[in-house]
């Protein structure tokens, strides 16, 4: 095979990785928030993680679930499904958007924005 048809044949098959390894992830973090997993989230969560205009570490995950992890919110990160969004998925829940990305631990949820 060339190299021309590898790299070809690589670049096709990144994304489709990508979206595999992030099927798991997602199953695993819906399921925990639809649940009021507080526990799960957070050890799906990317520390530090910027929230009330403050970096939160894990210790502060408790304002981030109170806030973030509303009744409303969980039931819809328990149903939505994750939108691509380059390199990383959303899920807008309301005016919310959460926003995840792969790290060297893996996927993480690692920021929120504003649902424009």
């Amino acid at each position: 095979m060339s190299l021309r048809a590898t790299l070809l044949l690589c670049a096709i098959a990144t994304p489709a990785l990508a979206e595999e390894d992030f099927a798991p992830f997602w199953a695993d973090f819906s399921a925990a928030a639809k649940a009021g997993d507080q526990v799960k989230v957070r050890g799906l969560t990317k520390f530090p993680f910027l929230y009330d205009d403050k970096q939160q570490g894990e210790d502060g995950f408790a304002a981030i679930w109170k806030g973030l992890f509303t009744g409303k919110a969980r039931a819809c990160l328990g149903k939505e499904k994750p939108v691509k969004d380059q390199e990383n998925y959303v899920v807008f829940c309301g005016e919310v958007g959460f926003y995840f990305e792969k790290t060297p631990a893996g996927w993480r949820f690692t920021e929120i924005g504003a649902n424009d």
